[in-house]
């Protein structure tokens, strides 16, 4: 707004301003110095010194004073107020930030503020004018009428506290931050939780260090031994003994496994599988490389295998034991040869326990 904001003519500023704050100085003198027997707008009768009135601004004052009162109550200093700081703006040439916001909150503040000093009942001024004045206790009165006494309470605080905040710089964030010191300081529960985590924390801390030097001094005590009780064994016997399945008296106890066949494209497939390079020698200075497991052939498709005289030989090899004994004459054929490794097809017979070939010669 216009009128709220200086000019551009910083003496013309500076004379304004000045004069708000001479005028602004004359209505708080005017206030302060108020008394219901001088003569005003409701008394009629002169003081008994006879002059009119004992006002330090004379009767001038004395009705200006009596009137604003009757008004606003105790809110009337809100007006030599607000006209001081804005004729000290002009006087400095400093324009509002949000002059149209700044009256809006002024207005509210002069509105809400009777209202509630009306609400609170608080001491006539000077015994004779109640505290909201006019204004304030025909509000406060609607107030309590339409939404009881707490409801006009809450209404008339929230509006003062937004008035405030659009006028003046306070705001919410700095308040709380500001009460946080002196309440931290008050907050006697607080202190005496810190005081005893701390101390039960370095009560912790005195353990552990005598704990460790124990340690150092006597050593780590040995785990004491797991022992399983009488009746837990028991448990467990008769739980094993159930587990295990009854045995028949004439079943045949079964023979031994025996050796057996691998054919050589297996041997070569699980070499290839468990490992993708060839075997290497890990110690020694020589160059020397183990032959590849390619080298495998699978027999002839023309050459047959007699699977009577492979079963013969395996049968023998079984009854002998299988640790090096000669095979008899008659597995001496292809068989015999593919048994023990020197025929065309490269078979062996696994001993299950050595975990490889038998190297036994064939009896020509």
């Amino acid at each position: 707004m216009r009128l709220l904001t200086p000019t551009e003519n910083r003496r013309l500023n500076e004379t304004v301003g000045f004069l708000s704050m001479a005028f602004a100085v004359l209505i708080a003198l005017a206030l302060l110095s108020y008394s219901p027997h001088d003569a005003s707008f409701n008394v009629a009768a002169q003081a008994p010194d006879g002059h009119p009135a004992s006002n330090w601004i004379g009767l001038i004052g004395a009705y200006s004073a009596d009137a604003i009162f009757q008004t606003f109550g105790y809110a009337a200093f809100l007006l030599p107020m607000g006209i001081f700081a804005l004729g000290l703006r002009w006087l400095r040439s400093q324009a509002l930030d949000s002059p149209l916001g700044k009256l809006i909150g002024y207005a509210l503040l002069v509105i809400t503020l009777p209202a509630l000093l009306a609400l609170w009942n608080v001491p006539n001024v000077r015994g004779a004018i109640p505290p909201g004045g006019l204004f304030g206790t025909v509000l406060a009165e609607g107030l309590r009428g339409t939404l009881n006494s707490v409801g006009a309470h809450v209404v008339a605080l929230a509006l003062f506290l937004a008035a405030l905040t659009l006028t003046t710089r306070f705001s919410f964030v700095a308040t709380h931050g500001l009460l946080q010191g002196p309440v931290k300081r008050l907050d006697v529960v607080g202190r005496v939780k810190a005081r005893w985590t701390a101390w039960r924390g370095a009560r912790e801390q005195e353990r552990q260090r005598k704990r460790l030097e124990e340690i150092k001094v006597t050593g780590r005590q040995p785990a004491p031994p797991q022992t399983v009780g009488a009746k837990d064994a028991r448990k467990s016997s008769s739980g094993e003994l159930a587990a295990a399945p009854p045995r028949d008296e004439f079943e045949e106890e079964k023979p031994a496994p025996g050796p057996v066949l691998v054919l050589p494209e297996a041997a070569a497939e699980a070499a290839r599988k468990k490992g993708g390079v060839e075997p290497k020698i890990a110690h020694g200075a020589t160059n020397f490389r183990l032959p590849s497991a390619g080298l495998l052939r699978m027999a002839e498709k023309s050459e047959k295998v007699q699977e009577d005289e492979l079963k013969e030989c395996a049968l023998c090899c079984r009854l002998r034991g299988g640790n090096g004994h000669r095979v008899p004459r008659r597995a001496t054929g292809n068989a015999g040869r593919r048994l023990h490794g020197h025929g065309d097809g490269d078979f062996g017979i696994v001993d299950p326990n050595r975990h490889g070939f038998i190297d036994s010669p064939v009896v020509s």
